[in-house]
């Protein structure tokens, strides 16, 4: 089986990060389509409803991000980097950053593919197993500072008011609601803030205070909004906050909109993004700074 984890350095020989980012959501899925034809068949007479889920769904920018923040802690701090990004599946249909049994996400009536279900869980298997072995080959893995990089919509929709992370609860038949909670204006509800995940609700905080300290000043210095824990805490189902224990990390998830581009009215288009370059750049270079300032301060 091909690797579903993508390594890369800045520099690029470097063997022994300070830092790390992992991408967890980052990917289009590659050949993951090809290999598992059965999802589009799944969807047939609805593939153009199945491609814009895949769209909404995709963290996009956040790659772009990784890279940014690599590049400038390199060239102005000197500092190296390990990027892992998780290409070869679709969050949308199994998600890399669920734990084994947590993954499959309930997008196809799964009794009527049966082979597919199993064929889906072991090739997740196999991806939760590669992450952990680059995870392992990282010397001094729990000094290193890491980020669990993600990005998000930028507004919680108001249709759950029990919840801001359950918008609507997926199943086969509720796909094109699920994409309205996210993009009809009806639905928009409070702005969401770039969002420091540092714990499991009802416990201690796991993330590291200092990197947690140093990149809410660095975003406040920016003039960026961001929060712990809002709207997303860590689970423990989550690869992220595996990640985290091991190291001194966060998650990060920031929405899409300081990222992409916007129109003549200050929207994203959530189905069709665009990167934005200078946005990336800007927020790169400010989480590069609070990186390294918790390195300096070790």
């Amino acid at each position: 089986m091909n690797s579903s984890v993508i390594e890369i350095n800045y520099p690029h020989d470097s063997q022994n990060p300070q830092c790390l980012i992992t991408l967890p959501h980052a990917s289009n899925g590659g050949d993951f389509f090809t290999n598992f034809p059965q999802i589009f068949q799944a969807f047939s007479g609805r593939t153009e409803l199945l491609k814009k889920f895949l769209r909404l769904e995709c963290d996009v920018g956040s790659q772009n991000l990784a890279h940014t923040v690599g590049q400038y802690l390199e060239r102005d701090h000197q500092i190296s980097t390990r990027v892992l990004f998780y290409h070869h599946m679709h969050r949308g249909v199994v998600d890399p950053n669920r734990l084994p049994g947590h993954a499959i996400r309930p997008i196809i009536d799964y009794d009527l593919y049966p082979g597919l279900r199993l064929a889906l869980e072991a090739e997740h298997l196999e991806m939760i197993g590669q992450v952990r072995e680059c995870l392992a080959r990282i010397p001094n893995l729990s000094q290193v500072i890491a980020l669990d990089m993600h990005t998000m919509a930028p507004y919680t929709p108001a249709v759950n008011a029990s919840s801001t992370t359950e918008a609507v609860i997926l199943n086969p038949d509720n796909m094109d609601a699920y994409i309205r909670a996210f993009t009809d204006l009806r639905f928009r509800g409070a702005i969401r803030p770039i969002d420091i995940l540092t714990s499991i609700p009802g416990s201690p905080p796991i993330g590291d205070p200092t990197l947690i300290h140093n990149l809410q000043k660095s975003f406040s210095d920016g003039g960026f909004a961001s929060d712990v824990n809002n709207p997303y805490p860590l689970a423990p189902v989550l690869m992220s906050t595996e990640i985290v224990n091991q190291t001194r990390g966060v998650a990060l998830d920031v929405p899409k909109i300081l990222v992409t581009q916007t129109d003549a009215h200050g929207e994203t288009d959530l189905l069709n993004p665009e990167i934005d370059p200078k946005k990336v750049g800007v927020l790169g270079q400010i989480i590069a700074e609070a990186i390294a300032e918790t390195i300096r301060e070790k």
